[in-house]
This record gives structure tokens, sequence and C-alpha cells, in this order.
């Protein structure tokens, strides 16, 4: 979605003001044109050789053997079936009324459809409301209409009880009572998810506030179960799918979405990644990322700075129209720094993780779903959008492809004839010069693209 974004504010900005081509080199006298051409072939082919190596730079900590939940899953035998029967039966409800649904949507324009597909997934657990909110964020696998609906899947459930939670803290402080540590706990959670619910408390000696993040007992071994099953019916049923239309078997889209999924199951690799962040935007005061205490967290519970702020969405978020301005500024700046500068960005920034403060500073909040990216794909998306700018669809095509949203090998010539018709000058003059211009619908008109190619969106 960034170098989607990225990419389609490249091509506004050509549609408006139509400069000369961008270059990422300087001019070569045409008399060394032949040996140019050799340099530049002997670049590329050494920076595509680099690419295949960076293919998983986006790993920290891999946490995730498919051959070992396989063998996790197998260990409960009983409770196994008995999950399969329920989530093969749930699906197969949905299955059956799939058409019916769509046949009447079709008549009014409505979304019985999408509807469905996004209660049934929140009915079935973490999992698959995980994979919801990933799967909202795929165009090259779900219609849009579909992917807009799951938009506004809410991940929340019932909290757990609060006794049980204050013995997880304990437990996970090496023993500690809880009036050993804190002034003052909330009674009750401010927030429950489907994997975890969060305290406000205070540290004891007028500490300051801090958030307390509690892992949800009993997570990882239903996700281990819903893991094997996904992948089992991925293989099953969607390989040829995926074959065809991504270029790549079904189960390594499993694979991708479980690795990231078991990353943010593990509060320890949360906690270095609010380290890395602090750190990085240590410089920027307009920019907050809430500290972390290592010492009085765990595998099980999570302790920061609490971090003020509300949602940007919410109505009033900002003290004046230039703070909203500034917010949007900071906003794609932070955004930028984190792709092209830091190489590790947030994955997961929807309004919930991204709060904006008054003054239109802004705040982020859980960095359970964090990844880095090389600095031969930093070229590439530079080049992504040098190429967008200069209107040069086949060598944006070649981009993709180094970026991995194409098969090595595919034939790209459709590809930039796509790219070509959503992003060309009569298309982005168009939309540039509307009164209702924005870059949702600029990236709208991309994911029509990702699903009609076969376009695969990288987990990185």
């Amino acid at each position: 979605e960034a170098a989607a974004a990225a990419a389609s504010a490249a091509s506004a900005a050509a549609a408006a003001n139509p400069n000369p081509p961008i270059s990422t080199n300087p001019p070569t006298p045409k008399s060394s044109s032949s040996k140019f051409s050799s340099k530049k072939e002997k670049k590329v082919s050494e920076r595509k050789a680099k690419l295949e190596t960076d293919m998983d730079f986006c790993r920290v900590t891999k946490r995730y053997d498919p051959e070992l939940i396989r063998k996790e899953a197998m260990r409960t035998p009983m409770k196994l079936a008995q999950r399969s029967a329920k989530v093969g039966s749930t699906f197969a409800m949905l299955a059956t009324n799939r058409r019916k649904l769509q046949r009447l949507d079709a008549k009014d324009g409505g979304t019985r459809w999408p509807s469905a597909v996004k209660n049934t997934l929140t009915s079935l657990g973490p999992l698959f409301v995980k994979l919801g909110q990933n799967l909202a964020n795929r165009p090259d696998l779900v219609e849009e209409s579909l992917m807009e609906e799951l938009t506004q899947l809410q991940d929340r459930v019932p909290p757990f009880p609060n006794e049980e939670a204050m013995r997880i803290i304990e437990e996970d402080s090496g023993g500690r009572r809880v009036d050993e540590i804190y002034e003052y706990i909330s009674p009750d959670p401010v927030a429950a998810a489907s994997i975890g619910q969060v305290y406000k408390a205070k540290l004891l000696g007028g500490g300051p506030e801090v958030a307390l993040k509690i892992l949800r007992p009993g997570t990882r071994p239903q996700v281990v179960l819903d893991l094997f099953l996904l992948r089992a019916a991925a293989e099953r049923f969607f390989d040829a799918f995926a074959r065809k239309n991504l270029g790549c078997p079904a189960t390594m889209l499993v694979d991708e979405f479980a690795e990231k999924l078991l990353e943010e199951l593990d509060f320890q690799q949360e906690a270095l990644n609010l380290r890395d962040f602090q750190r990085n935007f240590a410089d920027d005061p307009s920019v907050h990322i809430p500290g972390v205490y290592t010492k009085l967290s765990g595998k099980r519970v999570l302790v920061m700075d609490w971090q003020p702020g509300v949602r940007c969405t919410a109505p009033g978020a900002f003290e004046s129209p230039a703070a909203k301005q500034l917010f949007l500024i900071h906003g794609v700046e932070s955004g930028l720094r984190q792709l092209l500068d830091f190489g590790l960005f947030h994955g997961d920034p929807h309004p919930g993780n991204v709060l904006a403060l008054p003054s239109g500073d802004i705040a982020y909040v859980d960095f359970g779903n964090v990844a880095e990216i090389s600095r031969a794909n930093q070229e590439s998306l530079i080049d992504a959008v040098v190429h967008v700018m200069n209107r040069d669809y086949e060598a944006l095509a070649d981009c993709l492809s180094d970026l991995g949203f194409l098969q090595q090998g595919a034939d790209v010539r459709p590809v930039a004839e796509g790219l070509q018709e959503v992003w060309g000058p009569e298309n982005m003059s168009a939309m540039a010069s509307a009164e209702n211009f924005s870059f949702r619908g600029l990236t709208r008109e991309f994911n029509k693209l990702l699903y009609k190619y076969p376009i695969r969106v990288p987990e990185r």
C-alpha cells in the first residue's frame, strides 16, 4: 500500500506538472553510449542478483515452521477434529448462501455477501479476524467490494477475567505482587481484542502512567490448530487459483501470513520493535513512540508508556485546520522515513494504530507487526516512483517484478499496458482536476489492476 500510495502521488504530480523526465543517473556522452549500455546492463544484472538474496529479508526472527505447526497440532487430535468440524461447517454454510446473497446484491447494490464473509471470519476467532484484516489489504486476492467491507472488521471481543490478567502480570514479573509494582491499575481493561487486552496503570512511587498489554490465555494453541487447517485448505482448494493468478503456491501465502501472525504473539519481539522505532525517531519531536519497560515485560506482558492521542479519524481530533495539515505532513514524512531511510516500517498503520495529538503531532502504537526492507528494495521503490513520474510504465512493470509483485520471467507487457491505462496522463489529469480528488481513488484504480493481472502483493 505504501508503494502504491507513493507511486500514486508521483503519478498525480506528473499529470499536473508535465516536466522533463527525471533521471537517476547523470547524462552520458553519445560517443560512449555502447560502453554505458554495457555498464548499465552489468549493473542491472548485479542488482537483480542482490534482489534475489533479499527476497526473504523481512524476517527479523523466523518463528514459523509449517512442519513444527503440524506436529504441534497433531498432539491434540480430538481438539483438532472438533476445530476442523466447526471451521468446516461454518464455511460450508457461508458457501451455501453465496449465490443467493450475491444475486440480491446485484439487484440493489447491497453488501450482503461481503457482510456475511466479515461476520463469518469474526465468529471464528483470532486467526480468522487477522486473516480478514490481512485480506482487506490484499487487492490481488479479493475484489474491491469485499476488501472495503473487511476494512471495517473490528477485532473486539469480551475481555477475559481481571483476576486471570493480574495472575499473568505477577507470574511474568518474577512472582512480585501487583501492588509492589503499580500504584494503580484500571479496574477493567481499556481495550480488549482477540490476541490480548490493555490496562492503564501508574508505576509505584509517583512513576509515569503506563499501558499493560496482556496476551489472552489459550491464544497460541487455537492459532496453531487454525494455521494447520488453513494451510491444508489452501493446498487442497486454492493452489490452482494461486498458481494461475498469482504465480505462486497457495501455501506460500499462508506461510507469509502465519509468520506475521506469530510475530504478533511474541511480546518480547514487540518490545524490541518499540525500542528500535523510538531510537529511529529520537530526532523528530513531532513523532511520538511509547517507551518500553523491558524489566517489567515478559512473554505474555508488555509494559510501555501510556500514549496520549485519539484515532486520527476521530471528529475534533485537531485543535485547528492547520494542525490537521501538519498531521498529514508528519504522516507522509514519517512513513517515507520508515520505508526509505530506516528500512524498518510499521506493518499495520490503520487509524487505530496511528494516533493524532491536538497540535498535529503523530503517534504510533501497536508494534506487533513490523517488517524490514532491504537497501536494494528501497532503491527499487525509488525507481518505481521515478518511472511513474516519467510515465515509463514498462520500466515500472520491471520494478514490480524486482519487488516480487510479479513472478520472475512473467510477461510484463500486459501489466505495463494496464499501468498506462490506470495512471496514464488522460486518466490522471481528469482525477487531478476533479473536485473530489483523493489518493484513495488513485489506489482503488491500482487495486483493480492487481486483481485483474497475475500480480501478488509480497508480504514485505
